[in-house]
C-alpha cells in the first residue's frame, strides 16, 4: 500500500459494521504497519484508548512508541508519545467502524481511521486514506494491532498477521 501515492482518489475498503466503541477500547499493540508511514520509526508501538471523560463523544488516542539510540543502537530513548481524540467520521453509516483522528492543531484536517475488522479480544485492521486535490495526492496507510504483543514468528503472531494481511 503506497504512501504518498499521486493520481487517483482512495480505494473503498468496507468499513466493519456494528462497531462497539467501549469493546475496542483499551491498549492494542503494533502488529503490522505500512513500510512507508514516515511518522512512525519506533518499536515496541501501542496505542492506547480511552474514554475522556469530559467529552463522551471523543476517544483519546495515546500513541507510544521506543526508540534506539542513533549512535549505539542499544540505548534506549524516552518513549515517544502522540496524543489526540478520535470521533465518529460524519461520512461513515450508523454503527460503522469509521473514526476521525487528530493530533495537533497544526494538523489541517482530521485524518481517516477505518476500522476494517476487529474481534475485540486478538486483532483489529485499520486503514488510513486521505485523497487531496481530487485525488492529485493521496496519502495512505495500514496497520493490524494485536490486543496482546506477540514476538514476531510466533505461531499467534503470524495468526494475527495472516487474518490482517487477506483483508487488506
Amino acid at each position: 500500500m503506497p504512501s504518498g501515492y499521486f493520481g487517483s482518489l482512495c480505494p473503498e475498503y468496507g468499513r466493519m459494521p456494528d462497531f462497539e466503541k467501549d469493546r475496542y477500547l483499551g491498549l492494542w499493540y503494533e502488529g503490522f504497519r505500512d513500510s512507508r508511514i514516515r511518522f512512525e520509526k519506533g518499536d515496541c508501538v501501542t496505542a492506547d484508548y480511552s474514554e475522556p471523560g469530559d467529552k463522551p463523544e471523543y476517544i483519546r488516542v495515546n500513541n507510544s512508541e521506543q526508540r534506539l539510540c542513533p549512535k549505539d543502537k542499544v540505548t534506549r530513548l524516552p518513549r515517544n508519545r502522540a496524543v489526540g481524540n478520535a470521533r465518529a467520521n460524519p461520512n461513515a453509516a450508523e454503527g460503522e467502524a469509521g473514526l476521525q483522528v487528530y493530533f495537533s492543531r497544526f494538523q489541517p484536517v482530521w485524518g481517516n481511521y477505518d476500522i476494517l475488522q476487529t474481534d475485540y479480544d486478538n486483532f483489529s485492521v485499520i486503514y488510513s486514506c486521505q485523497a487531496y486535490f481530487s485525488g492529485l495526492i493521496r496519502s495512505e496507510f495500514a496497520w493490524i494491532l494485536m490486543r496482546h504483543p506477540h514476538l514476531k514468528g510466533s505461531p499467534e503472531f503470524l495468526d494475527i498477521e495472516a487474518k490482517g494481511k487477506a483483508i487488506l
